[in-house]
C-alpha cells in the first residue's frame, strides 16, 4: 500500500524539477536551427490523415525578432500533394495561428488564431 504523504512529496519534487528545467538558461547539447521559411524536417507523406486524432510536439526556442516581420515562419506544416492538411504559423507578437486546408487542392481553409497566448522568446518551451 502506498503512503499518500510520500506520493505527494514525490509529485511535488517532480514538479519542482520540471520547473527548474523550464527556467534553465542552457539549451540542449544538439539541435536543429530552422528558420521556418526555407528549412524544415521532411517526413514521408502519410497515406491519409488520421480521422480521429494526430498530435505533434517539439521543444522550441525563439530568438528575438521572431514574428516582427511580414513573413510568418511555420511551426509545422503537414500538407499532402494536393495542398490539403494543417499548418501552424507564428504571427506578429508571437501569436500562433493554426490553419486547416481542405477541398480540391487545399482551396478552402479555416484558421484559428490564439490571441490570448504568445510564445515566449529566448526561452525553451514544450509545444504540444
Amino acid at each position: 500500500e502506498q503512503n499518500p504523504v510520500a506520493a505527494h512529496d514525490a509529485i511535488s519534487e517532480l514538479l519542482r524539477c520540471l520547473e527548474r528545467i523550464g527556467e534553465a538558461k542552457r539549451g540542449p547539447l544538439a539541435y536543429w536551427e530552422l528558420d521556418g521559411y526555407t528549412s524544415g524536417l521532411l517526413l514521408p507523406q502519410l497515406p491519409r490523415f488520421p480521422a480521429y486524432a494526430y498530435s505533434f510536439c517539439c521543444w522550441l526556442y525563439l530568438d528575438g525578432g521572431v514574428g516582427e516581420a511580414n513573413r510568418q515562419p511555420r511551426l509545422f506544416s503537414f500538407l499532402n500533394s494536393h495542398g490539403c492538411g494543417v499548418e501552424a504559423r507564428i504571427l506578429k507578437q508571437c501569436h500562433v495561428a493554426v490553419r486547416v486546408f481542405y477541398g480540391t487542392y487545399g482551396r478552402y481553409h479555416q484558421e484559428v488564431i490564439f490571441e490570448n497566448y504568445r510564445l515566449p522568446q529566448r526561452r525553451w518551451v514544450l509545444v504540444v
